[in-house]
């Protein structure tokens, strides 16, 4: 994924989890550090994740996501805090940008391939 802030031009490459029960993209509070994202402005929301817990968050635009070879404009990400260890991925990867593009799981490389 990759975000552009049009007043810096910051971009963050980050790996998102594939997550097809997930109905929206998520990132990790660190990422939305990264690319200056003021979460004080932010719209606040709760979400629900696995096994029921609730967890504060915020849900910011992007102008622009790029996963692979795919680009989508105007979206927005649900911003939430990372807790445990240190994750080997900055976020999680929804159907709210994976709709409508053609793709499958290759299992066992445990990578998407774009047709």
């Amino acid at each position: 994924m990759k975000h552009q802030d049009p007043c810096g031009g910051r971009e963050a490459d980050v790996h998102l989890l594939l997550d097809t029960g997930t109905s929206a993209t998520t990132i990790y509070s660190d990422v939305a550090d990264q690319l200056s994202i003021d979460l004080e402005r932010a719209k606040k929301a709760r979400v629900q994740v696995v096994g029921g817990e609730v967890l504060e968050a915020h849900v910011v635009p992007l102008d622009r996501l790029t996963i692979g070879p795919h680009t989508r404009r105007n979206v927005h990400v649900v911003v939430v805090p990372h807790r445990g260890p240190a994750a080997r991925y900055h976020g999680l990867l929804g159907m709210d940008v994976l709709r409508g593009l053609k793709y499958r799981v290759d299992f066992k490389k445990q990578v998407i391939l774009w047709e």
